[in-house]
């Protein structure tokens, strides 16, 4: 592979060839020959000065040696010019002769090529000795503490350094040198840079170290030594000054690296956090051992976040909190070691709707392995997620296995942890909402089960009387805009931070130590029709259908440790579980427990032929003592409803399964009497999706259902295939009013599933005897 210095000048060359030869092959004026050939060396400078500055070929040169090389390359075009005013003036006639002293003029600035780059970056820059430092003033030198000679010592080592800097200048080129004066107006000119990464064309991010020398400057006040976050701000002053342009101080963000004394400083020139970023989804399962990808940072990088540790979201209404949490639920449910709950009492289903409307009517699994709304399904699923981590965590260390993850995320969770009136029963006692909080942040990670929580302040009273501690075992924290100006500095650790302006922008304390970033999260175009659209990229319901086949599930033993109520929760989106969210007068089916107040434990005496009452199990869910045992098909009937395996549960499993189901008998008469209250309806079947009609629009027994209707669209069209607007449209043109689209795709998608309807292509339907297609849904 030829060097570049050797292709450049060949081709000058024979464009100089071609130029000279105009007059000969054209007929041209000689005069106009030596005019184009000057005009087109100019323009040929002119683009080598732009790339010799701006190319990364270049981008490792000092500032001075770009000069001399664009110096350098005027020289070789003077010459090429001059060539041809040679050729025109000696006559064409001594066209071989020109020809040689053409192809010599190549060779020899190819060959000055070659020696100035061995010159200017293989040559070591020959460095003058340091002059012998002057005797120190005879009176200053006897003093007897020795002071002043310290003192003497210290500038003489710091002149040194600064002098050693100035020579490292030298290689700086110009975007380093506009910064390092930036620095010294801003009073941190003692930096030592240690090069810069562009930020795409609108910025840098600048890596700089302070060197030891200040350390002895400093003396015992460190703070000298080191680079505040709140040096921001006369950075960015000192940058607006010399750059002629208006700069935001949160433009300039500083950042603590692991090394010692390093520091990158990142500059940019536009509002990067006032960007849209439209999430892009991944189809690949995913580990939650592997950090998540949250946003991207001021120098648009991606940011990424642990999320097997507690956490919270901190931010006022429509700060954007739902654009992150969207984001980490994408990220979450295509884990194949997690599974998520999701509970909360107001707003619940502003949160949800986008990711399940889409499952309405459909046999698939749901994105959530739980949904609780209300106060008291709330505090159910924390006791049962801190019976799922004691069950886990009493468990011997040959019966350990890989167990899902739980990550419990509760919205608006202040509304919930402030209720002390609803309580849940957990190992028999009885506790409301904030002290489960509490429990589960202290005592439930090594059992796999995380508590990630979001709330509009931080303070403790807005968590409930356990809100010290709950915050206190809070891994990771994300705060957003509020208006209370101290809520950052409190979460963050830093009161010069500045309170994120844009929706979506938030500080992130990642929960290793490291400095606060400002980050960016993605957005999730959200399929509320009341809601603005920002984008025309993914949409909830998209990725939400997307996890459709990204199936995890609960092991058996956490499944029975959580108890009844998971048991019987809703595993299809149906019309009684969409009422159920929004609030309908509906009975959830999570009412396991009874009323609001817990059963007392007791111990009974056994009954004749008993040795020992039949106590709760090593999940710790139920453990109160029954005098009474299960009956052997209601235990095999809620086995069933969980979807567990009773034969591969140890005897404790056993045990604690069956105490659940008898304290329920004990406590409604009957199993069937306990599935009456519940759910309505005394028949414990698994949980596929009955054939309901979409909830907007429910036909006359005797008309035809949307399903008919469709095929019928589609076969009287006079030409097939026919859209999907055409379709939706002759719907609503019939009194179908289809709130719901995608209920609407929904049916459309089971139409091609069961051969009634042939996809074409996107968004084009036909009949099957009507259109041959080798494409089937």
């Amino acid at each position: 592979m030829l060097p570049y210095k050797v292709v450049f000048t060949c081709g000058a060359g024979v464009l100089t060839l071609a130029f000279g030869m105009l007059p000969a092959i054209f007929e041209a004026p000689p005069l106009a020959a030596v005019a184009i050939t000057g005009v087109f060396a100019a323009v040929c400078v002119l683009i080598a000065d732009r790339l010799v500055h701006g190319s990364r070929l270049t981008r490792g040169w000092s500032y001075k040696v770009k000069v001399l090389a664009t110096r350098f390359i005027a020289a070789g075009a003077t010459v090429f010019v001059a060539a041809v005013l040679v050729l025109q003036l000696i006559g064409i006639r001594w066209w071989a002769v020109w020809l040689m002293g053409l192809a010599a003029t190549v060779l020899v600035e190819t060959g000055v090529a070659a020696a100035l780059e061995y010159y200017w970056f293989r040559l070591q820059p020959k460095v003058k000795p340091e002059p012998e430092p002057k005797p120190e003033n005879s009176v200053g030198a006897a003093a007897p503490s020795g002071v002043t000679a310290v003192s003497h010592e210290v500038v003489r080592t710091a002149g040194s350094a600064v002098t050693v800097l100035e020579r490292a200048d030298l290689q700086l080129d110009h975007t380093q040198l506009l910064f390092k004066r930036a620095l010294t107006e801003a009073g941190f000119g003692w930096l030592a840079q240690q090069g810069y990464k562009p930020i795409h064309d609108f910025g840098a991010k600048f890596q700089v170290q302070v060197p030891p020398e200040r350390l002895a400057l400093a003396g015992s006040d460190t703070s000298k030594a080191s680079l505040p976050t709140s040096a921001a701000e006369p950075i960015a002053i000192a940058l607006a000054h010399l750059m002629r342009m208006p700069l935001q101080s949160k433009w300039v963000n500083i950042r603590k690296e692991p090394a010692a004394g390093a520091y990158s400083i990142s500059v940019v020139t536009q509002d990067v956090t006032g960007r849209l970023y439209p999430y892009e989804d991944c189809l690949e399962w995913a580990s939650l051992r592997d950090p998540a990808r949250v946003g991207f940072g001021l120098d648009t990088e991606p940011v990424f976040l642990p999320l097997r540790q507690h956490g919270q979201h901190i931010g006022q209404t429509r700060s954007g909190k739902s654009s992150l949490i969207n984001t980490l639920i994408a990220y979450i449910t295509r884990c194949r070691d997690a599974v998520l709950w999701v509970c909360g009492t107001e707003k619940l289903y502003d949160l949800v709707m986008g990711w399940l409307e889409i499952y309405l009517g459909t046999d698939f699994d749901l994105p959530f392995d739980w949904v609780a709304n209300g106060p008291q399904d709330t505090v159910d699923m924390l006791c049962a997620a801190m019976s799922v981590a004691r069950y886990r965590q009493s468990q011997p260390l040959s019966q350990r296995t890989a167990w899902p993850t739980v990550i419990v995320l509760m919205d608006e969770a202040s509304f919930a942890l402030r209720n002390k009136s609803v309580r849940g029963v957990y190992n028999g006692q009885s506790y409301y909402a904030a002290q489960m909080g509490a429990m589960i942040g202290q005592g439930a990670g090594s059992g796999e089960v995380f508590l990630h929580y979001a709330t509009q302040r931080d303070t403790n009273d807005q968590l409930g009387d356990q809100g010290g501690d709950l915050q206190a075992q809070a891994g990771f924290t994300t705060a957003f805009r509020i208006k209370d100006l101290a809520t950052i500095g409190r979460l963050m650790g830093d009161y010069k931070l500045e309170v994120p302006r844009h929706k979506g922008e938030f500080w992130l304390d990642d929960g290793d130590g490291n400095y606060p970033q400002l980050v960016k999260a993605p957005y999730i175009q959200e399929v509320d029709p009341t809601k603005d659209k920002l984008h025309s990229g993914l949409t909830l319901s998209d990725v939400a259908w997307a996890r459709r086949n990204f199936v995890r599930r609960l092991d058996a033993g956490s499944a029975a440790a959580a108890g009844p109520k998971y048991a019987a929760r809703h595993t299809r989106y149906t019309p009684a579980f969409q009422a159920y969210l929004t609030g309908a007068p509906c009975i959830a089916p999570a009412r396991a427990v009874g009323p609001s107040e817990p059963l007392k434990p007791t111990t009974p005496a056994a009954p004749a032929g008993q040795t020992e009452p039949l106590t709760g199990g090593a999940g710790g869910g139920l453990a109160v003592a029954v005098a009474v045992e299960a009956s052997p098909e209601a235990v095999a009937r809620l086995a069933q409803m969980a979807g567990v395996d009773l034969t591969k549960m140890s005897a404790a499993e056993q045990a604690g399964f069956a105490t659940t189901v008898a304290e329920v008998e004990q406590q409604y008469g009957s199993f069937d009497a306990f599935l009456q209250a519940q759910t309505g309806t005394a028949a414990a079947t698994p949980s596929p999706a009955p054939q309901y009609a979409p909830p907007q629009y429910t036909p006359h027994p005797a008309a035809k259902t949307r399903a008919d209707r469709i095929v019928e669209i589609v076969a009287d069209a006079d030409t097939q295939p026919v859209r999907r607007a055409v379709i939706l449209a002759a719907l609503r043109a019939d009194g179908d009013p289809v709130t719901s689209e995608p209920s609407f795709q929904n049916g459309l998608a089971k139409l091609v599933d069961t051969g009634l309807l042939i996809k074409v292509d996107t968004g084009l339907y036909a009949t099957p005897d009507r259109h041959d297609s080798r494409e089937t849904a």
